[in-house]
């Protein structure tokens, strides 16, 4: 967690998932309550973007840009905000540099253009889109 990149920026890609098909809610509510939890005051800048995959489970892809780690280790933060009303959801993080960055930027907005995906992304909360 105390490792940094040349520039003191850290870059984390977030995967936020859920067993919906139709509803947003519980993929917006566990992500509004992780950008605005203490852990989410200190972003840099962070994107996130709805995508409703081939086999049409909503989720979320998300980057955030820090300067320093978490509060808490990552699997107690999957832990944390992937829990809604009792029930455990896919809440993946994972450190990313390099070119890997880069990379997902531009897999996270892959499909914001679909109509599904304009309508939910207006819901979503984006610093650096």
């Amino acid at each position: 967690l105390k490792n940094k990149t040349s520039s003191n920026t850290i870059y984390y890609a977030i995967t936020l998932g859920s067993s919906e098909k139709t509803n947003i809610t519980p993929c917006l509510h566990l992500w509004e309550r992780f950008i605005s939890s203490a852990d989410g005051k200190d972003f840099l800048t962070h994107a996130a973007y709805f995508e409703k995959g081939d086999n049409g489970y909503i989720h979320i892809h998300a980057i955030v840009e820090k300067t320093k780690g978490w509060s808490m280790s990552i699997p107690k933060l999957r832990e944390r905000y992937g829990k809604l009303k009792g029930k455990q959801h896919n809440f993946d993080i994972k450190r990313i540099k390099g070119l890997e960055i880069p990379k997902w930027k531009n897999y996270i907005k892959k499909d914001a253009t679909q109509t599904w995906n304009v309508s939910s992304n207006n819901t979503l909360k984006n610093s650096d889109t």
